[in-house]
């Protein structure tokens, strides 16, 4: 009917546009790529007898019922998750009153448009360093299981930290990390994949030069010291930005993934030498 009032119909009846509607959705479950099905968790909503004003509502309802739920929390308490950036106006300056970071090559933190943070990982508040000594907010991808407590949750989503599977190849975080960077946002990330106990740097994962080489960001390497945990005072230095398509230019394709990745290693690795003279004089 509302087609008909605006003439949009194009002459065709219900049932002929039924028909094409229920064709264009098999051939989008059934395509090879990419085809649009329905998960097991997804939720259904009916929207055949709704105006649009009613499908919005009811789907924004659902969503904000499934988020406070697995939160754990009322919408009382969740702006904070929310908006990450309220949080972090609130919370920054009294972490930075309490942690008073040292860092080195602060100005290299101050990059406009879409940037990746890569840096050594050996605490679980590494994150929360950075996000501190960082004017802009830092989207970091995170293991799943920070997230599985209350208070865990509440804490890292309000740092702009998402969750991510480890054990599997978790499509959607790939999926919101590039949506990270193309919104021209920053997306951080630990490219050793898990905390390291000692103090030399792990073999780096090739995910991050998949990040950079596909959205063009450039990338900043940071190197936390070791030391910073057990002297409660972090100690940070941050590299220039690294453009990524310069090392393309010179790779071949078939190895370019392992060029940037060894290139990013060794950004991260220099400034933890360099931090080292500084500490040795």
């Amino acid at each position: 009917k509302e087609l008909e009032a605006s003439g949009r119909d194009e002459g065709k009846t219900l049932e002929q546009l039924k028909a094409e509607i229920e064709a264009r959705d098999y051939t989008d479950s059934h395509r090879e790529f990419a085809p649009l099905t329905r998960v097991s968790d997804a939720i259904l909503v009916d929207t055949t007898d709704m105006t649009i004003e009613q499908a919005v509502k009811t789907v924004t309802d659902r969503v904000k019922a499934v988020y406070y739920n697995e939160a754990g929390v009322s919408s009382a308490v969740i702006l904070p998750v929310l908006q990450p950036i309220i949080c972090k106006a609130l919370l920054g300056p009294l972490l930075l009153l309490i942690l008073r970071p040292i860092v080195y090559g602060k100005q290299n933190l101050r990059v406009k448009g879409k940037a990746i943070f890569i840096c050594n990982h050996r605490s679980m508040w590494d994150p929360v360093i950075i996000a501190i000594c960082t004017p802009r907010m830092v989207h970091f991808m995170a293991k799943k299981e920070i997230f599985e407590s209350k208070i865990g949750n509440i804490f890292f989503r309000s740092l702009g930290a998402f969750p991510v599977n480890r054990k599997n190849v978790d499509l959607m975080s790939l999926k919101n990390a590039l949506k990270v960077l193309n919104d021209g946002k920053i997306f951080g990330l630990f490219p050793e994949g898990k905390r390291e106990v000692s103090d030399s740097l792990d073999e780096f994962e090739k995910g991050t030069a998949f990040f950079a080489i596909r959205s063009g960001a450039p990338v900043i390497p940071i190197y936390i010291h070791p030391d910073s945990q057990r002297r409660l005072r972090p100690v940070i230095m941050v590299g220039k930005a690294i453009d990524v398509s310069e090392i393309a230019a010179n790779a071949q394709k078939s190895t370019l993934i392992d060029v940037v990745t060894d290139e990013l290693a060794d950004a991260v690795a220099a400034l933890g030498t360099e931090m080292e003279e500084i500490y040795c004089n």
